[in-house]
């Protein structure tokens, strides 16, 4: 799909384009790359790589309160050392976790630092759609072929 269509609806059947051209399919794998908006390099505010430094309960790094959560900062995984990634089901969980860490933070009570590990994540290599999902250390992948087959 090129610019400037831009999907409208996904039916169990076909997916519609915003030109109204309609493709039939039986799969749809939907990708979308995100960036966070450019205003934020402009603010006074901590960051890199376009996004806002928090720490791990997602207040603004240096701040005693200012937060920032989503895909527009980087949050350190507490439970990997690394980064959090710009994902769903991260972002599903940071916005119930810092909604409590800022009630929390108005009634007085302990914060906690954002801990999740991760259900999975996509991947494609060649013509094979995969799925891996860690699970106490080790790897479990279900793989599905062009024809619709799966296997693990």
């Amino acid at each position: 799909m090129t610019a400037p269509y831009h999907c409208h609806e996904i039916t169990p059947n076909q997916v519609e384009l915003s030109s109204g051209e309609q493709i039939s399919t039986r799969t749809v794998i939907c990708t979308g790359g995100n960036a966070p908006h450019p205003i934020i390099k402009d603010l006074a505010i901590p960051h890199d790589r376009g996004r806002i430094l928090v720490d791990a309960t997602f207040k603004v790094t240096g701040s005693t309160n200012l937060w920032a959560l989503g895909d527009a900062t980087l949050v350190p995984d507490v439970t990997g050392g690394e980064l959090c990634p710009p994902t769903a089901q991260y972002a599903i969980r940071q916005g119930w976790h810092g909604a409590h860490n800022i009630v929390a933070t108005l009634r007085g009570n302990p914060i906690r630092d954002f801990q999740f590990k991760g259900l999975g994540q996509w991947r494609q290599s060649k013509n094979i759609v995969e799925w891996q999902k860690i699970v106490d250390g080790k790897s479990q992948d279900f793989s599905l072929d062009s024809s619709g087959a799966g296997s693990t």
